[in-house]
């Protein structure tokens, strides 16, 4: 699909008509421009297919069980392009209006909270949210970039474990210690550069932001920036570095992520405007990165070590498990923050449910990786 291979900021009509074997004047004749064509491919294709996925995680959450959390890891393991094309269309949509306008009504009837959701429906809707959200940047990240077949394995272990979970939740968020580091900045020329650059690409898109852009923002010339950037490539993964890596877990509650309530305190920061900034940001490198080699390694580094925790490890702590464990946070993170850039209504939802019993099952799976 010309979405997954070409992305949808730089998808042309020319571009999916020579794909798909039209003339150029046979697509012009049925679209008037490459907007107008994306919501058709979503009403006809991606949007049923989100909605064949929701569901999917639905079931897996009111009868959790392998018979149903298995093919939603498979999604991941074999994915199709239709599939990677669906989630990029829909986390492009919040930038792009006339797509959105066709994606809101999934928005509102599949991830927004209903009101009048009992106790018991609201812990199955969040549920749901992350499985669905889970299941969306695993299915990204498996097509885009090197496919992690031992964490989907692993992941497929916790899933199962942690829909199956019934366990009572009574968590109190404010007692738990900061969990993310604040924001290191400071306010030299090329701190107040990563800043801009992280603002305007958050909220225009890597395409949408330029050199001149970011220039003006921090009050300087373009030839200023040059000198210390060869090129916005270079900039964005100057300011992608210093956002993830300043500003994830701290190392010392990294050690006691798994025994305390640090993974639902983590989940409600990614969901909370705090985050928004970083939310963003992250978002659309990574959308870039699919699409322009010079990026991608930056990325990769962070989906095989999130925040470079485990390369600080000592050499004798790195084991197999705690990567796995580390990837498989951050994924779930990722996923509530995919979330909260669709709809600002995530941001009221109650992860602690989902987060206590992803965090036992993590421990389970820790636990069996020591087993003899």
């Amino acid at each position: 699909m010309a979405i997954a291979r070409r992305g949808v900021d730089s998808l042309s009509l020319r571009d999916a008509g020579t794909m798909a074997g039209l003339t150029h004047g046979a697509t012009y004749a049925r679209y008037e421009d490459s907007h107008e064509m994306l919501v058709d491919v979503w009403q006809s294709r991606l949007g049923p297919r989100a909605v064949q996925i929701f569901e999917m995680c639905a079931r897996a959450v009111s009868h959790p069980n392998e018979d149903t959390v298995k093919p939603l890891i498979e999604l991941a393991r074999r994915p199709e392009a239709e599939d990677a094309a669906m989630v990029e269309a829909l986390m492009v949509s919040r930038r792009n209006p006339v797509l959105l306008e066709a994606v809101e009504p999934f928005i509102q009837k599949y991830l927004v909270p209903d009101d009048a959701l009992t106790a018991t429906s609201a812990r199955a809707h969040a549920r749901t949210l992350c499985t669905f959200a889970l299941t969306l940047v695993c299915i990204f990240e498996e097509y885009h970039f090197d496919p992690d077949l031992q964490n989907l394995e692993t992941l497929e272990r916790v899933l199962t474990a942690t829909l199956a979970h019934t366990g009572e939740v009574e968590l109190n968020l404010d007692d738990v210690e900061v969990l993310v580091k604040a924001a290191n900045r400071d306010e030299s020329l090329k701190s107040r550069l990563a800043h801009a650059t992280s603002q305007i690409v958050g909220s225009s898109g890597y395409y949408g932001a330029t050199i001149s852009r970011i220039a003006r923002r921090v009050e300087c010339s373009p030839g200023a920036v040059y000198k210390f950037f060869r090129s916005k490539e270079e900039l964005t993964v100057f300011a992608f570095r210093r956002i993830v890596v300043n500003e994830w877990i701290e190392e010392h509650m990294f050690g006691r992520i798994l025994d305390s309530a640090a993974i639902a305190k983590l989940l409600s920061h990614e969901a909370s405007t705090e985050s928004a900034l970083r939310r963003y940001f992250t978002l659309e490198t990574v959308l870039a990165a699919v699409h322009i080699e010079t990026l991608k390694p930056a990325i990769l580094d962070q989906l095989r070590d999130p925040g470079g925790y485990v390369n600080r490890l000592p050499a004798d702590d790195r084991q197999p498990i705690v990567a796995q464990t580390v990837r498989s946070i951050a994924r779930m993170a990722k996923g509530v923050r995919w979330l909260a850039v669709l709809s600002p209504t995530t941001g009221s939802i109650d992860f602690s449910d989902t987060a206590e019993a992803f965090r036992v099952a993590l421990k389970q799976e820790e636990s069996r990786a020591a087993a003899p």
